[in-house]
């Protein structure tokens, strides 16, 4: 394997660490029993809207996007069939309206 493909390997395995942790974070704090999924998402509202306004784009865009894609899962059962259910209804409305392109949300960067 040459060395620019060593490196590539390097970023992907790094940018997946670190969104693993960044999950990992997240699932732990919603599933300490004395946060609720209100007060979670109040919290979080109130430190994202503190991020620069081009990272609060993307990070909506890219929530965005993983709701459309969590409308394909098979990997549900009554515990969270609502959010399927949920996730494939936002996902209809996104595109009866037209907002979706191959099955995506494409905001601009800037």
């Amino acid at each position: 394997m040459d060395e620019y493909t060593k490196k590539q390997i390097e970023r992907e395995n790094k940018k997946r660490q670190h969104l693993q942790s960044a999950v990992d974070n997240l699932t732990d704090a919603l599933n300490d029993i004395s946060f609720g999924a209100d007060e979670a998402s109040a919290m979080l509202m109130s430190m994202i809207i503190q991020e620069h306004r081009t990272i609060q784009q993307e990070l909506i865009g890219t929530l965005i996007n993983i709701i459309v894609r969590y409308a394909d899962t098979e990997w549900y059962d009554g515990r969270n069939e609502a959010s399927k259910k949920v996730c494939v209804e936002i996902r209809g409305s996104l595109e009866n309206k037209g907002l979706l392109y191959d099955n995506k949300i494409h905001l601009p960067f800037i």
